[in-house]
């Protein structure tokens, strides 16, 4: 893979603490108020200011003579990065240069059978469990939750249809605890169920909102993507639960979203970041946000790219007069700090996903019945500090999600209502 820059601030979770700043010869120092061992260094133009500061802090380097002592309060420039407690104003715009490397992608592993027992339709999650097994939650099969081998063999199946311990309405989101247990969000039942490392049921916690989109943070708390009314949630997407599973904040735009009633417009694709914290993509235009469980907006960032056109609703359309509209469809931050977006993009021949069917009312219309004739998908990656595209591929499938480790979910279509699920990676050369 390749290597960042510079060193990820969220890694060091100094975006949840105070910070201060001095120059220091070449370069910027930032450490914590609270713990003044916990270092990062900045290149001396990155765009800081900075006022006056009495004294130098015990242990820090010297200053040159040319420089006086400085202290920072992190204000960045228009490029650069803006701080949890900087009021945001506007989006940063993604710089991409020739140094953008070309990603890569390799098929890790096929999951699944046409048919059997490991028959998966509809892939809703797929995670990666310690021990290398993969787990998959089925948008046809919501009743259940299924177990492979890291080569991709059915192993067992848990679950069905009721409300008793280890019962599902519509299992979905998917948390690999660090104990090698799980929590699998049941969107049907309203609740998240809990299982030991062993898959023993081992509890449950509410969940009293119908949610388009959920993310499991580290520090044990539930971020949803939600169409409320409520008088303190209309116009925002993002709600925090809390241990009854009720919203407890609301948040995720500034200023409320004003066209309520367009779910594209609405809806957001999560990913957890850092301790407590979720980056959320728009669908309608290449936009997407940091923002803390506080309700703090932290980072901001859109693209200008010609395939991925301002629109007004994502997905594909009821005929063939133009192609699928773009989107958002999933995000994962790596543990250097690095934001991966997947986006759904039309495919160069989307004219021939489609074919002549009837709608259940018996109209006829044109149907598209495989996504990956319909789509691609563009990765990105993202470094969040520099405000800047570092890698980007586009791949021939149609993406479904990442895994937990950051790898890409495809469902490939084999005819005949038969499907399996392929795990793919993404890399890029290294970068210097």
């Amino acid at each position: 893979m390749f290597k960042r820059p510079a060193p990820s601030l969220i890694e060091s979770d100094l975006l949840r603490k105070g910070v201060a700043g001095y120059f220091s010869g070449p370069g910027l120092e930032i450490w914590t108020l609270e713990r003044i061992d916990e270092l990062v260094r900045f290149p001396a133009d990155s765009g800081m200011v900075g006022k006056e500061s009495p004294e130098e802090p015990k242990g820090m380097h010297s200053m040159s003579q040319s420089w006086k002592h400085t202290i920072v309060p992190l204000v960045f420039s228009s490029l650069s990065l803006l701080w949890p407690f900087q009021p945001l104003h506007s989006q940063v715009l993604l710089q991409r240069d020739s140094s953008t490397a070309e990603l890569v992608f390799l098929k890790v592993v096929t999951v699944g059978d046409p048919d059997g027992p490991g028959f998966i339709g509809t892939p809703a999650n797929v995670g990666k469990r310690l021990d290398g097994e993969w787990v998959v939650t089925d948008q046809d099969n919501p009743n259940e939750v299924k177990f492979y081998s890291p080569e991709g063999t059915w192993i067992r199946t848990i679950g069905r249809r009721g409300e008793g311990p280890g019962e599902f309405g519509q299992a979905w989101s998917i948390e690999i605890k660090p104990d090698n247990g799980l929590r699998i969000f049941d969107a049907g039942l309203g609740r998240i169920s809990e299982f030991d490392s062993a898959l023993h049921p081992s509890g449950t916690e509410p969940v009293r909102v119908s949610a388009t989109s959920l993310a499991f943070l580290p520090s044990g708390e539930v971020v949803v993507g939600s169409r409320r009314n409520g008088p303190s949630e209309v116009g925002l997407p993002l709600h925090l639960l809390d241990s009854l599973g009720s919203v407890s904040r609301s948040f995720g735009a500034d200023p409320p979203i004003q066209d309520w009633g367009n779910s594209s417009k609405v809806r957001r694709t999560l990913a957890a970041s850092g301790r407590d914290a979720v980056w959320a993509g728009e669908r309608t235009r290449y936009s997407f946000e940091r923002w803390t469980v506080q309700g703090n907006r932290t980072h901001s960032f859109w693209s200008d790219v010609p395939w991925y056109p301002p629109h007004e609703r994502f997905g594909r359309k009821s005929d063939r007069s133009s192609p699928p509209n773009p989107g958002i469809y999933a995000i994962h931050e790596d543990s250097r700090g690095l934001v991966w977006l997947a986006i759904r993009v039309p495919d160069e021949n989307w004219e021939e996903a489609y074919e002549q069917g009837r709608d259940p009312y018996g109209r006829e219309r044109w149907v598209a019945r495989d996504d990956n004739k319909l789509y691609d998908t563009i990765v990105e990656v993202v470094d969040p500090l520099a405000g800047r595209v570092m890698a980007s591929g586009r791949h021939p499938l149609a993406v479904w999600g990442f895994t937990n480790e950051g790898q890409l979910v495809f469902n490939r279509y084999l005819g005949d209502l038969s499907h399996v699920v392929e795990i793919w990676k993404a890399e890029a050369p290294h970068s210097e």
